[in-house]
């Protein structure tokens, strides 16, 4: 009872309330307001130590498996090796011999990056039989030692010397040894027979034989830089595309008396790079190919949780005297991402893509993030902390720096130079109190 009084008397309240402001609503009423008046403050990294630390992450990574790109080649302590397994030959030509061959040549496109002695492009490597499958997950230490030797070289069927100066749909071309390739010939007709023995459950196939083996790594040659090599070059092998810049191996062989000519095209490729490991002397490094980046930390708990952050640009300065690029020089971007992970594969609606990306200005010797205010604004919206992991990728897209050596060299936080430390500007308003 006493409830439904209290709800009444409300009511009756309101109503005279409302008859009360109806009869005055001639003179304007005045509600108070607090006054708002925003202020901007601007913090630096010059004048605040908002970086705490940087560190470097470097990995093995498993060779790029069936990239568009190789990188061939070494320089000084960078070096890379390719594998590639071609398409079998005819299954009706077992009956060739070494001399019914006219030639055998592997067929190279190289592109206009090289990484290097980049003045006499000199190349020298080595063509081997690969006796292994190819797989994907293999690292470089999987395959080669230190010096660039392997369990899995067997036969050496090939050798290029000599300039390898790059030329837009210039191709090189290497001869092979004639009665290696008659190895091919003559397993390829036996291949179906074996793989059906080897694909039937009732039946096993005795993989003591060598030519049964033989089935797993057939048509595979391993291209492997020499030490003489001074330069690293890359190369074009598009096996999306029927003929144009795929890598293959050229034939040319007597078929009932007249000359045949068969190539051979890329199926699989690989290629096992090596780069020197990178002493932390407090500088930032990027080196290509995803092997090594740098993470930043920051700590903005100077500024007030909640605060609207209005702006953010970092920029780095780059040591050019130290950084070493091929013949297309500094990329005009590097990216950055927020996350634990400094391996981490970026995904956004745009696939492979970075979240931000800094630009080259002009002068060729400074990276600028002009805009990475939204991960700042989440961090001061928690603690203040977090990260940003650095990436050589040129542009937005991740798998672009699997195809390129250059090392990105930047001053560090404590560079006795404050000029040439990274530098985060920030501009934000502190919320109001009401």
């Amino acid at each position: 009872m006493k409830k439904r009084f209290f709800r009444i008397s409300l009511l009756s309240i309101f109503s005279l309330l409302l008859l009360k402001l109806s009869s005055c609503n001639e003179v304007p009423i005045e509600v108070p307001l607090i006054q708002d008046t925003l202020t901007l403050y601007s913090l630096s990294s010059n004048e605040v130590n908002l970086i705490e630390k940087t560190s470097i992450h470097k990995r093995e990574i498993d060779g790029p498996f069936n990239f568009s790109s190789q990188l061939l080649g070494k320089f000084e302590e960078y070096k890379s090796h390719i594998i590639y397994r071609f398409l079998p030959p005819p299954a009706t030509m077992g009956y060739i011999e070494e001399i019914d061959i006219t030639s055998a040549e592997l067929y190279l496109y190289p592109d206009a990056y090289a990484f290097g002695d980049t003045n006499s492009f000199y190349q020298e490597f080595s063509v081997f039989e690969f006796v292994d499958s190819i797989s994907r997950f293999y690292k470089y230490s999987d395959v080669f030692d230190e010096m660039g030797n392997s369990q899995f070289l067997s036969q050496k069927v090939g050798l290029f010397a000599g300039s390898m100066k790059p030329k837009d749909s210039a191709v090189f071309k290497i001869d092979l040894d004639k009665q290696f390739i008659v190895k091919w010939f003559k397993f390829a007709e036996k291949e179906d027979s074996i793989r059906r023995i080897f694909l039937d459950p009732e039946k096993t196939l005795d993989l003591t034989v060598d030519e049964n083996r033989y089935l797993f790594h057939s048509y595979s040659l391993a291209l492997r830089a020499d030490e003489n090599s001074s330069v690293i070059s890359r190369f074009i092998n598009r096996t999306d595309l029927d003929t144009l810049f795929n890598t293959q191996v050229k034939i040319v062989a007597k078929k009932q008396g007249r000359d045949t000519t068969i190539f051979l095209k890329n199926a699989i490729a690989a290629f096992y790079p090596k780069t020197p490991e990178i002493v932390d002397n407090g500088n930032i490094y990027l080196q290509g190919l995803g092997q090594t980046r740098t993470v930043l930390d920051f700590n903005l708990d100077t500024i007030p949780t909640l605060s609207a952050i209005l702006s953010c640009k970092l920029e780095l300065t780059l040591d050019t005297n130290n950084s070493i690029f091929g013949t297309l020089g500094a990329s005009n971007f590097i990216a950055g991402g927020s996350n634990q992970d400094p391996f981490f594969s970026p995904g956004s609606t745009q696939q492979n893509s970075w979240s931000f990306v800094a630009n080259l200005n002009e002068n060729k010797n400074k990276y600028i993030f002009e805009n990475i205010t939204p991960i700042v604004d989440g961090w001061n919206r928690n603690d203040g902390k977090g990260r940003l992991v650095l990436s050589p990728s040129r542009g937005t897209n991740s798998n672009n720096e699997f195809t390129y050596m250059d090392k990105y060299i930047f001053y560090g936080i404590n560079h006795p130079d404050i000029e040439k430390r990274p530098k985060l500007l920030i501009i934000y308003s502190r919320r109001p109190q009401i």
